[in-house]
């Protein structure tokens, strides 16, 4: 969930571009103050992001959940793509996955959808102080950008291509996942459950934690879960809005929750980040990020000397 802001301002900050490498005019210029739309929640209010697909402004923090310049390219690219799952879920292998900052669902749906095409079992796990409501969810809409981040991101750029290709035949399932998470969370939503335990389609299944992920207790409640994860999309907002959330002591959490080899990928790439990630034993890189949006994205993997 990247900061982009959204009141416009003559600050400029990489993370917050659409484009880090951008030339001196557009450096200076104030992001763009976008359309904002109501939802039921006072705090949340959607916007179009550059790609066409939606997410929500928080007014509390004066923070989106996605990059203004795409919110699916964002999730594809920097989660799905970067983190090593789109590559596992298309060779059949059953993938087990954390994301920190479950948000508006837009990565799990497109995780989702591609083990769903691949018929691979994925058992995806995440963490929110918050479970949005369905209405709000079902506002966003994601399917209507899918064609163009697949061209874009996919189809136009060698350096994705070569990587991994996809085309949007993926994600032909993506609105059988999305219906059943929808009518799953209104189920429960009443109840204010602090787990969500729902099955989507065929091969996933989705437990998502309403906490505080600085005091759940890793090792003790949930220590089954140690060494136990292929990837993590770390998608908390902002180090400058929620710094509890990019310490050493969540990031050493969040390297024994990996297996060894495991990918953490993340949209912020700024040095302190880098190297909190470094001080807890991840090795660190750095990947192109969607085209049109940011440069370089965060890629950290852990290894074990002893592995």
């Amino acid at each position: 969930m990247p900061g982009l802001q959204i009141t416009p301002s003559l600050h400029y900050d990489p993370a917050y571009s659409c484009d880090s490498n951008v030339t001196f005019r557009k450096k200076f210029m104030p992001p763009p103050d976008r359309i904002k739309h109501p939802t039921q929640e006072h705090d949340l209010e959607w916007v179009t992001t550059d790609d066409g697909s939606r997410t929500l402004w928080n007014s509390a923090i004066n923070e989106t959940y996605h990059s203004g310049c795409g919110a699916v390219a964002e999730s594809m690219v920097v989660y799905l793509l970067n983190s090593g799952v789109l590559a596992r879920l298309q060779s059949g292998q059953s993938t087990r996955l954390f994301e920190l900052g479950f948000g508006t669902g837009t990565a799990f749906l497109l995780t989702a959808a591609i083990a769903e095409k691949y018929a691979t079992s994925l058992e995806y796990w995440a963490v929110d102080t918050r479970a949005l409501p369905s209405q709000i969810l079902s506002q966003l809409g994601i399917e209507s950008s899918i064609e163009k981040v697949v061209r874009d991101n996919f189809a136009s750029s060698a350096e994705y291509t070569s990587r991994q290709p996809l085309s949007t035949e993926a994600f032909c399932n993506l609105s059988l996942v999305t219906n059943q998470l929808f009518e799953g969370l209104k189920h429960i939503e009443a109840s204010e459950p602090t787990e969500i335990d729902l099955a989507i389609g065929e091969f996933c299944r989705l437990h998502l934690i309403v906490g505080d992920a600085t005091t759940l207790g890793w090792s003790t409640r949930y220590s089954k879960l140690i060494s136990s994860f292929d990837a993590i999309y770390f998608d908390a907002f902002s180090p400058e809005t929620s710094p509890d959330l990019w310490t050493a002591e969540v990031m050493q959490q969040m390297f024994q929750l990996l297996r060894p080899n495991g990918l953490l990928t993340s949209y912020c790439v700024k040095s302190v980040v880098r190297k909190t990630l470094q001080s807890v034993g991840f090795s660190v890189d750095r990947r192109p990020g969607p085209v049109g949006g940011k440069r370089e994205v965060l890629v950290a993997t852990r290894f074990d000397h002893e592995a």
